[in-house]
């Protein structure tokens, strides 16, 4: 009996996590802000079951408060993803220190398509050797 009680504990556990690795995933992706802002785009993407956002500037992690409103603890901000009339993450807004930055998701990303940004690159580096006649 402890037995199978274990293994119910352990299958419903590891549903728990995928819900919130794919729950967390719909925020992931590039977003990109007008010309002129502080970043010109972040990245958001989920690492350990967290969600983390990262441009150049920093990263920081985001956790969750409400549907889709998130904070920042360690930059003391705050970030709203916004949909569209489908249930798609469109824009994000992010409120940090008194800035406040509007960005719009990279559809490309977004949908699955790959852009240029997740294609690995691979570099083939060929190494020739000169022997004395």
């Amino acid at each position: 009996m402890k037995k199978v009680l274990f293994t119910l504990f352990f299958i419903a556990g590891f549903f728990v996590y995928v819900y919130s690795q794919n729950s967390l995933q719909q925020y992931a992706g590039k977003y990109n802000f007008p010309e002129g802002s502080v970043v010109r785009e972040i990245t958001v993407s989920v690492e350990n079951n967290l969600l983390m956002m990262g441009s150049l500037v920093g990263s920081a992690n985001l956790v969750k408060e409400n549907d889709d409103s998130f904070t920042m603890p360690a930059l003391n901000g705050i970030a709203m993803f916004k949909r569209d009339n489908n249930k798609k993450i469109t824009h994000v807004t992010i409120d940090v220190m008194g800035l406040k930055l509007e960005g719009t998701k990279d559809s490309e990303i977004a949908a699955g398509e790959g852009g240029s940004g997740d294609k690995p690159i691979i570099i083939i580096w060929e190494r020739k050797f000169l022997t004395s006649p």
